[in-house]
């Protein structure tokens, strides 16, 4: 019989704590606590019920993460550039920036951005034909 609960870093992302990988990296350092006492397993099971928080560092850690949204044109690379295609990085300016948006982060000064996903074009491929 499977235990009642979940993985302690799936329920801190379910809870929108953080995402999976980063409590991962909350909880082997100490800043997620379940029911008031910090757990260092983020494979630990954890009744749903629990009462899961991020330590105060954690928070602050959290806060200053920042996500950007860019829908990115069709000829432009989202991580690697191939045949000197244009990376979508270089549309992160202010001038780009939502009108909606508010915060004034100049988008070219953060370090290590990454892409959620590849969402290049798949390469084209021959027709196959079934005879």
């Amino acid at each position: 019989m499977a235990p009642a609960g979940e993985r302690l870093s799936v329920l801190c992302a379910r809870l929108g704590l953080c995402s999976r990988s980063e409590a991962v990296r909350y909880i082997r350092l100490g800043l997620v606590c379940v029911d008031g006492a910090p757990v260092l397993s983020a494979a630990a099971v954890v009744p749903e019920a629990a009462s899961i928080q991020l330590e105060p560092r954690g928070q602050r850690m959290q806060a200053s993460k920042v996500t950007l949204m860019l829908h990115k044109p069709r000829h432009y690379a989202s991580c690697r550039a191939r045949g000197g295609a244009p990376l979508a990085r270089s549309l992160l300016v202010p001038a780009n920036r939502a009108p909606g948006c508010r915060t004034r982060q100049d988008p070219r000064q953060l370090s290590r951005l990454a892409a959620a996903d590849a969402l290049d074009e798949a390469p084209k491929r021959a027709p196959v034909s079934i005879v």
